[in-house]
């Protein structure tokens, strides 16, 4: 057996006094560390958090300044950025964003129609895709008893979702297909790729 003596004692339990707080306040801050940690993967969102949105539109303003000086003659468009921007149910709310066009309004407050410089859906070229769009009312020719009737193409079923760019162009030139008093309306959908 060992004797320990009155000095012995005080510092073996001087040591053992120093070894508790030192693995006490060793596993205090291993707790605290951990702590933190253990708060952010709860799923309640911090007070005092806020949120910062960053948009750019500089390239879909790019690309309508661009395609305005390519052209030949007045022309404004409308690119799919600046589309998906606006509550546009159809086409025909699209197009109106352009300025020198002016919608037309149904019965139930869906643009129905627009016209162009001051002249009527009758006298304006639409293409959708480089194809021209008819009138899909059922009336071909125009006149009394005739229903409705004319050229008028009927943009309603299109929605503007569908929409890659859209080019109004205000003058004539040459190489543009003919038929459009007004001006014309080119229409660009999206493919499967945009």
């Amino acid at each position: 057996m060992t004797k320990l003596t009155k000095t012995g004692r005080i510092g073996t339990l001087r040591t053992g006094t120093a070894l508790a707080l030192v693995a006490l306040f060793t596993g205090a801050t291993a707790a605290s560390a951990q702590a933190p940690a253990e708060k952010k993967t709860t799923d309640q969102p911090a007070a005092d958090s806020s949120v910062v949105i960053i948009t750019g539109q500089r390239a879909s303003q790019r690309s309508s300044i661009d395609r305005k000086k390519n052209a030949k003659t007045a022309t404004d468009s409308i690119v799919a950025e600046d589309i998906g921007q606006f509550p546009d149910k159809n086409v025909n709310e699209a197009v109106s964003r352009v300025a020198g066009i002016s919608l037309d309004r149904g019965d139930n407050g869906e643009g129905s129609g627009f016209s162009l410089r001051g002249n009527g859906m009758e006298q304006t070229l639409v293409d959708v895709d480089s194809q021209s769009v008819l009138n899909t009312n059922g009336a071909l020719t125009a006149g009394a008893g005739a229903g409705n009737g004319g050229r008028a193409a009927d943009l309603r079923e299109l929605p503007a979702d569908m929409i890659k760019s859209i080019d109004v162009v205000k003058g004539s030139t040459a190489a543009l297909q003919e038929g459009g008093l007004g001006g014309s309306v080119h229409i660009e959908t999206r493919t499967g790729l945009d």
